[in-house]
């Protein structure tokens, strides 16, 4: 249990807020360079009179910030006012304790809460707690859609999370984790709150560590629109231009005018675009394999206004006329710097269902089979839940893999671990939904698991 703060401890446990003169000008810190990753955040704060620094000349932004410093911020960023505000009531806070009054009119705001009667005023705020505190102080536009591996959709904060991430003002880890119970630091605070106040200072991106996917995404100012073999960009005032056009596509698949075995749609209208860190990742169908609806897969990326587009990896360049010869690569996923995806490269045996689950870089490299597996394929009219290059009854929703073999429904973790029997019976297809895997039985009825 934290005690009550005097102001006698206030030398100590001093935050940005203290009634001294704002910096108004860079290199006013002593620790903060001006080739600090956050130092432009830092010094907006500081201009608006948000922040103040140490009475030593520091602003210390590796610390971690406090509950009761994060208090004055928020006062200060908001302009409120701090007269006639209830008592909060807490135990470990009174009229002596820096940022009192601060703390009484967030507690009085519903932006910051305590717990048991208590503020724990000293207690540092993690990342998890400041989307929240943003989210509240700010109205920002709610979102529940699922954003990183490490929270799941029953974590107290998914909704602020998913929230501060859609807003642009929060991201994650190159791993694909958000590590919301890891503390936030005072220039990371710095970073979130600014791209609060201002939303010219948000970034036109934001990484998830689930990379959005969709015939059509939004990336953040930006949306983009798969029209096959056409992908269009719609800019913030929806005005609509193409990045790519019908023929930034051709030799990139066989149609029916061209010497191959069989031919493709090439990137057919319902493949989804993936984003991820400036790039648009998309899958084209080259060629089709003996195996009806299912096509081989290729690969590739683009930058977002249409340059550098790139085949990463799939089937080979070219198709002799006698070639019968297929690959097949489906059921992709970005999770962090990764990509997920099964690999089945012969298709000569078209009743066989087996394939490897694999992990690469997003370019194919580093390849690394996570685990053998048989998957019942999709046949015609069995798509609900699953893209155009979704050749398999498989899934991936954070952490959780869910896939089918021989009419059973199976879970296991991302890393091929804890294979667990889910559902024996007539199911027709499966897709997660709110935390929860719904299967849609062939007779029409759904039934719900927990991830």
């Amino acid at each position: 249990m934290w005690g009550k703060i005097s102001s006698a401890a206030a030398g100590i446990l001093a935050a940005g807020v203290l009634a001294v003169t704002p910096a108004s000008a860079k290199n006013s810190f002593t620790d903060v360079e001006q080739d600090f990753w956050a130092d432009d955040q830092i010094y907006y704060l500081s201009e608006q009179g948000v922040i103040n620094g140490y009475r030593d000349g520091t602003f210390r932004p590796s610390q971690e910030i406090t509950r009761h410093q994060v208090a004055g911020m928020i006062v200060k960023a908001l302009d409120l006012h701090l007269d006639n505000r209830p008592d909060p009531g807490f135990t470990d806070v009174d009229e002596d304790s820096t940022n009192y009054k601060s703390i009484a009119a967030v507690a009085d705001e519903g932006i910051l809460r305590g717990s048991k009667d208590e503020f724990r005023p000293g207690e540092f705020v993690t990342r998890g707690q400041m989307a929240a505190i943003v989210s509240r102080a700010f109205d920002l536009e709610r979102s529940n859609a699922m954003q990183f591996i490490d929270v799941e959709h029953d974590y107290w904060t998914f909704g602020d999370i998913s929230t501060v991430t859609t807003n642009r003002i929060a991201s994650g880890y190159e791993d694909g984790a958000f590590k919301p119970g890891d503390p936030t630091t005072r220039a990371q605070f710095s970073v979130f709150l600014t791209r609060a106040m201002d939303e010219e200072e948000r970034p036109d991106y934001i990484n998830t560590g689930i990379a959005p996917r969709g015939t059509e995404i939004n990336t953040g100012k930006e949306s983009f629109r798969n029209e096959g073999n056409r992908i269009i960009r719609i800019d913030e005032n929806g005005e609509e231009t193409p990045i790519l056009d019908e023929e930034d596509f051709e030799g990139d698949y066989c149609d029916f005018s061209k010497d191959c075995y069989n031919s493709a749609p090439g990137l057919g209208k319902e493949n989804d675009l993936f984003y991820h860190d400036g790039w648009l990742y998309f899958v084209v169908h080259s060629t089709s394999s003996e195996v009806e609806e299912m096509y081989n897969n290729d690969w590739y990326r683009v930058r977002l206004d249409g340059r550098e587009k790139t085949k990463l990896f799939g089937s080979p360049d070219s198709y002799p006329a006698d070639s019968r010869e297929t690959w097949s690569y489906s059921n992709f996923s970005i999770i962090g710097d990764q990509l997920y995806y099964l690999e089945k490269e012969d298709l000569s045996n078209i009743d066989s269902t087996d394939v490897h689950f694999v992990r690469s870089d997003l370019d194919g490299s580093n390849k690394e089979v996570i685990a053998p597996l048989s998957v019942d394929r999709i046949g015609i009219g069995e798509k609900p839940g699953f893209s155009g290059v979704d050749h398999f009854h498989f899934y991936i929703d954070g952490r959780t893999v869910v896939y089918a073999n021989d009419g059973v429904i199976y879970r296991m973790n991302i890393d091929g671990s804890g294979q667990t029997r889910i559902y024996d019976g007539n199911y027709r297809s499966f897709y997660f939904e709110d935390g929860k895997i719904i299967i849609e039985t062939r007779d029409g009825k759904t039934e719900e698991f927990d991830k």
